[in-house]
């Protein structure tokens, strides 16, 4: 079965024979965020977000374009600075 969920991209390879599920990390975040010396909580403050936006952030989970974009305006980065597509390694 392949996720359709918000959490998990499914791409097709090549002629679409192989397909890979993909999930959002927000790994480049937290890098981000070392790098500008700034925390979670200045994060939270700084872009009016909500500590569930942050929690689901911490847990892998969806968060929605809006709040994307917003991150991005807080840091002055972009999207790739937030987030990254990786393999889903989950069955």
């Amino acid at each position: 079965m392949i996720d359709h969920s918000a959490e998990a991209v499914t791409a097709a390879i090549g002629t679409g024979k192989v397909r890979m599920t993909m999930k959002i990390s927000y790994k480049p975040l937290w890098k981000t965020l070392i790098d500008k010396n700034l925390t979670k909580k200045d994060l939270r403050l700084r872009a009016h977000l909500t500590t569930n936006h942050i929690a689901n952030m911490g847990k892998g989970e969806h968060i929605s374009m809006q709040t994307l974009i917003k991150i991005c305006e807080t840091l002055d980065c972009d999207i790739a600075d937030v987030i990254a597509l990786v393999p889903d390694d989950d069955p």
